[in-house]
């Protein structure tokens, strides 16, 4: 039988274009072309809040959530984005936390 979890909820999406997004960025891939062709690669890793506006998604750890959180923030509607990683309650789950398949094989990541 599966262990039970408490873990906040995040759009699989989100957490799905947060891995592509860090990836490019930790290797020189995210950038823009200045006015003489260079390519000239951001100093910052920003993205839009994490949301769980849609239906599924990836639980995370505690730690993972509140890092997340102060980065992005968390946005429950529209306009609406907390950066208080307490406002939100961890559910319940038998799933892997900070992982983005059912098995936990992909990008599961180590909070300790």
């Amino acid at each position: 039988m599966a262990e039970t979890k408490l873990g906040p909820l995040v759009c699989s999406g989100w957490f799905e274009e947060f891995g592509i997004w860090a990836n490019e960025w930790l290797h020189g891939g995210s950038g823009y072309i200045d006015e003489e062709s260079n390519f000239i690669q951001y100093k910052d890793f920003n993205m839009e809040p994490m949301c769980n506006f849609h239906q599924g998604g990836v639980y995370l750890s505690r730690e993972y959530w509140v890092a997340m959180v102060k980065m992005f923030g968390y946005s429950i509607e529209e306009g609406v984005v907390l950066t208080d990683p307490d406002v939100i309650e961890p559910q319940l789950t038998t799933l892997h936390l900070n992982a983005r398949d059912v098995a936990g094989k992909v990008s599961q990541m180590r909070t300790s």
